[in-house]
């Protein structure tokens, strides 16, 4: 999406240094299909990272506990860890939290899970689940 908005914004600036073209449009359905193709294919990066020995990789949501002290409560349910290293390093993902207000589902809102629709999305992952990634160095 980023990507886009940035082509668009180019080609209005191109006018400042002479070049005149026609006004640029989005095609909502190609920038769609390209949101879910980029998701999918960063799905990949959890292997990448287990394939280290000196990686420790987990799924959850974590916090700070105190200096270099993390707890992560597990997304596979299993529990919470506490973790403990001079360095980590987080790779944070995100999904859409639709809070519980009366009269939200009457009125209607948007995710970016249905701004985007899921027409394109890959059916075995669900690539807007929160993550933590925790590297130990």
């Amino acid at each position: 999406m980023v990507t886009a908005a940035n082509a668009v914004q180019e080609v209005e600036e191109f006018k400042k240094i002479g070049i005149n073209v026609n006004s640029a449009t989005m095609d909502w359905d190609i920038v769609s299909k390209r949101t879910w193709h980029m998701i999918d294919k960063s799905a990949g990066i959890y292997d990448y990272y287990n394939a280290f020995d000196n990686v420790d990789v987990y799924r959850g949501a974590a916090s700070f506990v105190s200096d270099k002290v993390m707890d992560i409560h597990l997304n596979d349910g299993s529990g919470t860890v506490e973790i403990t290293a001079p360095t980590i390093i987080l790779g944070t993902g995100g999904y859409s939290n639709v809070p519980n207000v009366p009269g939200l589902q009457e009125a209607g809102f948007l995710t970016s899970e249905n701004l985007f629709g899921n027409k394109f999305l890959n059916n075995h992952i669900n690539p807007l689940r929160f993550s933590v990634q925790v590297q130990l160095v």
